[in-house]
């Protein structure tokens, strides 16, 4: 299978391999290069240029919101969601109003 980034691959065919190389991707590649800013966490004009940063902004129905604060390694939209889904996406997300939204089922 070809190594990129696989976008809800749940219940398609290959489906342990696809989920595989995207925790693969996220563990070699992208980890840590991101930060998860908590809320009322100070963050460094360092922290924005060396790292992703993005926080959680909330939840609903089988989603969960975030937003992207920095992006000094100019990531791509599914590697920005891969760090969010902490190396998952099994259930795809999307972009609505500058937020990545992850379907969590």
């Amino acid at each position: 299978m070809e190594r990129k980034i696989y976008n809800c691959w749940a219940f398609t065919q290959d489906q342990d391999q696809k989920g595989k190389i995207n925790r693969q991707i996220y563990m070699d590649e992208l980890k840590n290069k991101a930060k998860l800013i908590q809320h009322n966490e100070e963050v460094t004009e360092e922290d924005f240029e060396k790292y992703m940063c993005y926080e959680y902004v909330g939840s609903g129905f089988h989603h969960v919101k975030y937003r992207i604060l920095s992006n000094p390694h100019n990531f791509t939209l599914d590697e920005q969601a891969l760090i969010c889904d902490d190396g998952n996406l099994r259930f795809g997300y999307r972009l609505e109003k500058g937020l990545i939204i992850i379907n969590t089922d």
